[in-house]
């Protein structure tokens, strides 16, 4: 899963970075879901979450 967990925070920012209302939600539906089901505690886990911070904030 660490693998994967480098590629959230680039996707959430990539997501952000073009504006589109409806692709961030999307975006931060499926983050969320998937860092319900993220075991573990490393960097790349945590730079996921704060881009899924960052997410939420932008859209609200």
């Amino acid at each position: 899963m660490a693998e994967a967990r480098l590629l959230y925070g680039v996707i959430i920012r990539e997501a952000m970075g073009t504006g589109d209302k409806e692709l961030m939600d999307a975006v931060s539906k499926v983050s969320s879901f998937m860092l319900t089901r993220a075991e573990g505690q490393d960097e790349t886990l945590e730079d996921w979450k704060q881009a899924d911070h960052e997410l939420k904030r932008a859209l609200s």
